[in-house]
């Protein structure tokens, strides 16, 4: 999965990444490094990671205006890390919903391409600011289940549920107006 850095001392990801891990380390300047699960909300799918060592570099969210129908956004991740590449790629895709499966309003539903590594990433708007967290695709499961194989039917947590999660954690994080750009 993919996790990134919310304010110096936290990352941020999806529970189910870290769920049933028994050592969650994260991959910074090429090191590996032990991170700390610090809280999981397995019903929104966020789980927080308390660094051991301090990272200046940090993603903010988009404030003011929220994304739209039909904005487009970009999927950062590490998809199929080591069979595809080693270093976290970006895809482009559009808001295609406002709400995810059974009309869920927490989430989104985008097209850009996601695939397993990606679950826990920025999904961001063309700022480069936070407005969703990748949380699930729909696949073969789904293809099995139905009978319909979908392309690129993505799910992402929306940034204002990140937010009252961290903000019920004591962890500060930075939003930012998209119009200041």
């Amino acid at each position: 999965g993919t996790a990134f850095v919310v304010n110096k001392n936290y990352a941020l990801t999806a529970a189910h990444v870290i769920e049933d891990c028994d050592r969650v380390t994260i991959r910074y300047q090429n090191k590996e490094r032990d991170v700390e699960v610090s809280a999981v909300d397995s019903t929104n799918d966020l789980g927080l990671l308390l660094l051991n060592v301090p990272i200046k570099q940090i993603a903010k969210f988009r404030g003011g205006q929220s994304i739209g129908l039909g904005d487009t956004v970009v999927n950062y991740g590490y998809r199929l890390f080591a069979e595809l590449s080693d270093s976290a790629i970006s895809s482009t895709g559009k808001i295609h919903s406002l709400s995810g499966w059974g009309n869920d309003k927490r989430h989104i539903q985008y097209d850009a391409a996601t695939e397993p590594g990606n679950n826990g990433g920025p999904v961001l708007d063309l700022a480069g600011h936070i407005v969703g967290i990748v949380s699930t695709q729909l696949g073969k499961e789904y293809a099995d289940e139905t009978g319909n194989i979908t392309q690129n039917v993505n799910f992402a947590v929306k940034s204002y549920v990140a937010e009252g999660f961290l903000s019920s954690n004591a962890v500060n994080f930075e939003r930012v107006d998209p119009k200041r750009f």
